[in-house]
């Protein structure tokens, strides 16, 4: 069993809750996933099963898309509901000034992601030591923001939609809009809406399993090559494979149809495995 899964995230799960269910009802040991969701968020994951697995660092940076709303008013903990509050404010910024500020939060931006995250800090995970009670120092990070929209505006809380890249963190990019507008806010109603080309209306429930297993290639974006029979087995050996139509690319997944697949770089019309997963 090897593939992909497309999940529809209920809120008050964690990633590996999911993962974990996946591994029950399938039966199968190897399983992953391509960027956590956030426990309060809901929406798409993309699980990998059995072999499939093998190819979540070619696909993990794929850009997503999420819709969330920003609570004036408020900043907690967290940077969402369930953390306790830190701070607040009575500013409550026009929809002229939310739209003003969005300009700054797009491109190439520097930001610290939450407290409350899964990043390792001399090892151990920063929200398990925030939860210790132990001070915690990460680090601001670049990060790409591709589109970011104000889609509405009330007076207690904006509605918005961002593309970005891997590694942004939606709590931090709303907690640090309303500091930049001498307001303080936080997260709810995080949804997932896409990664990639993979969009929710293409998810399944948990409850539906297994059906919904999607083939090794439906989550590549990049070169893709169905090679022969015959070339397969010097594949397999890791040996280079001449191509006629590609002469280079970062990363290509070879096909070999009821065989296997094998991924690596193009270069000088050479294909070069570096994975290879035999079915």
């Amino acid at each position: 069993m090897n593939g992909w899964l497309y999940i529809n995230k209920d809120a008050g799960m964690t990633s590996f809750d999911v993962v974990a269910q996946v591994r029950r009802r399938l039966g199968v040991r190897r399983v992953g996933h391509t960027g956590t969701l956030d426990p309060l968020a809901r929406g798409l994951l993309v699980i990998a099963v059995g072999a499939a697995s093998r190819l979540i660092p070619y696909t993990s940076a794929q850009q997503k898309e999420y819709t969330f709303e920003l609570v004036w008013g408020q900043e907690r903990m967290t940077d969402d509901a369930e953390g306790e509050v830190m701070c607040e404010s009575h500013v409550r910024p026009t929809r002229d000034q939310v739209e003003g500020a969005l300009s700054d939060f797009t491109g190439i931006i520097q930001q610290t992601p939450p407290v409350y995250s899964a990043i390792k800090v001399n090892g151990k995970r920063a929200y398990a030591l925030a939860r210790a009670g132990k001070n915690v120092d990460l680090k601001a990070r670049a990060v790409e923001i591709y589109d970011l929209r104000l889609i509405s505006h009330a007076e207690d809380r904006s509605f918005f939609k961002v593309v970005c890249g891997s590694g942004t963190y939606i709590r931090s990019l709303g907690r640090d809009i309303a500091r930049s507008l001498n307001s303080c806010g936080y997260i709810e109603n995080l949804v997932r809406t896409r990664i990639g080309m993979i969009a929710c209306a293409d998810t399944v429930s948990l409850d539906a399993l297994p059906d919904g297993l999607r083939s090794i290639e439906s989550c590549w974006e990049a070169s893709m090559i169905e090679c022969l029979e015959e070339d397969w087995g010097e594949i397999k050996h890791g040996r280079q494979l001449k191509l006629k139509g590609l002469e280079s690319a970062e990363a290509c997944l070879l096909c070999c149809k009821g065989k296997g697949y094998a991924v690596g770089p193009v270069e000088g019309y050479y294909f070069v495995p570096k994975r290879v997963m035999a079915l």
